[in-house]
């Protein structure tokens, strides 16, 4: 993910992956740190660098270990997983040389919650990252003598990778388009259908002027045989739709247009 990225679909928010470059230095149940475990240590682009990484999902910090540099950070609600089960899950970070955070901390998604870094025991500049099912605040040595949290899960069940770069670490990673959710049609509602017809379509975040330099990202409704999405209000007079959008949240769009229309209910596969 990149700094700001969220998603919630149906109501629920997905696990996005925390880092922009996903470079695994030692994977899970390696030797030594990782045995017996579902931990990865994952670096940046460049080595020796302290790069940030972003909460994947809204989370509140429950526990920090100071001497080792592990924080443990709690999902507020429960989330939407890359093997598309829904539970509470604590994603356990460690290494960071500036843990500046504090117990019962609220972050929410897309914003940072830390540094890639060396501090505690670690040989080079990385995040060590693994993920428990359920709400926790600890850690237990498992057969092989390692410290880790319990009821692990394996990190590609976990994040959607969208917005990561893969430089290395081969998996079965998952992508939002991979877990379809299906939304039912609501009454009253208006929807917006994109027809396939269009490449792209540039959106804006709420409140902004709907201009190019502003543009917070693209759609592109061609890609996925058109798309539909509910409308929940309007801003500039009308010319825009307030919508909801898996990978760049809540974002308004241009809405007078050839290829734009507004029914009572969706064309396309909807999308909130």
């Amino acid at each position: 993910m990149k700094k700001g990225d969220t998603s919630k679909r149906d109501g629920i928010q997905d696990v996005l992956c925390p880092f922009t470059d996903w470079y695994c230095t030692q994977g899970a149940n390696a030797s030594y740190s990782h045995r017996g475990s579902e931990a990865n240590d994952v670096r940046g682009l460049r080595s020796g660098i302290r790069y940030p990484y972003y909460a994947p999902v809204d989370v509140r910090c429950v526990n920090i270990n100071r001497a080792y540099a592990f924080v443990w950070w709690q999902s507020i609600e429960k989330v939407r997983l890359a093997d598309g089960t829904i539970d509470y899950v604590t994603f356990l970070c460690g290494h960071d040389n500036s843990i500046n955070c504090y117990i019962g901390q609220t972050i929410k998604q897309g914003v940072q919650i830390g540094n890639m870094g060396n501090a505690g025991n670690a040989t080079g500049i990385h995040c060590h990252i693994e993920v428990g099912r359920g709400k926790q605040n600890n850690w237990e040595r498992n057969l092989y003598r390692v410290y880790c949290i319990p009821n692990q899960i394996p990190l590609e069940n976990v994040f959607f990778m969208n917005n990561t770069n893969m430089l290395l670490g081969i998996a079965d990673w998952k992508y939002l388009d991979d877990v379809n959710v299906d939304i039912p049609v609501e009454e009253n509602k208006m929807y917006l259908n994109l027809s396939k017809e269009a490449d792209t379509w540039r959106i804006y975040d709420l409140g902004v002027q709907p201009v190019v330099k502003n543009a917070k990202g693209m759609l592109r409704p061609s890609n996925f045989g058109g798309l539909s999405y509910t409308i929940f209000g309007y801003e500039d007079n009308g010319t825009t739709a307030i919508i909801d959008t898996a990978q760049f949240g809540r974002v308004k769009i241009f809405i007078q247009h050839k290829f734009a229309s507004i029914t009572d209910n969706p064309i396309y596969k909807l999308i909130k």
